[in-house]
């Protein structure tokens, strides 16, 4: 097969890997209960929801501007200040951006995880270009399989939290 043809075949290959990761965790996430710090990773999302709600329309007789200021900051962007808020904004911003695409179809719970779901489903389609391209299909295959599989982050990738998003995001950079 010619180069420009391979190319084009491994990345419709890479969009099926991430499709069919979407469906199956799709189809799985409802399986995991509330783990013990999604409680407090939705809380900030709706706390950071909530500024943005406010900075887009604010409340009557309040200025815009006010949200701009310390204290509602310090309100709105419970972060990097004390556990267990020392984690960085991005993953509200995550977890906000997959809970607007999925609250309107999918429960509460679900759909505070689908952003990091669909961070996950991302990185193994990129997962398996990368290494096609690199090496083989076959590689792409295990290594993009591997990531699925693996029970502990197959697990993991169901949940609102910080982990998978961190792997996902240490893997993409070394793309």
């Amino acid at each position: 097969m010619d180069r420009p043809q391979r190319n084009s075949t491994d990345r419709w290959l890479a969009v099926a890997a991430g499709a069919a990761t979407f469906a199956l965790f799709l189809a799985t996430l409802d399986e995991p209960s509330i783990t013990w710090d999604e409680g407090a990773t939705i809380r900030r999302e709706s706390l950071v929801r909530g500024w943005f709600e406010r900075v887009i329309s604010p409340p009557q007789g309040v200025p815009r501007a006010r949200f701009f200021q310390e204290p509602a900051i310090s309100t709105f962007w419970p972060f990097a200040r004390e556990e267990p808020d020392g984690h960085p904004p991005f993953y509200a911003i995550l977890g906000n951006a997959g809970w607007l695409l999925a609250h309107r179809w999918l429960p509460p719970l679900e759909s505070h995880r689908f952003g990091p779901v669909l961070l996950f489903c991302f990185t193994t389609a990129v997962m398996f270009h990368f290494l096609a391209r690199r090496w083989s299909r076959l590689a792409g295959a295990a290594a993009a399989g591997s990531w699925v599989l693996m029970p502990r982050v197959f697990a993991h990738a169901h949940l609102s939290s910080y982990d998978i998003p961190l792997a996902c995001l240490w893997f993409l950079v070394v793309v």
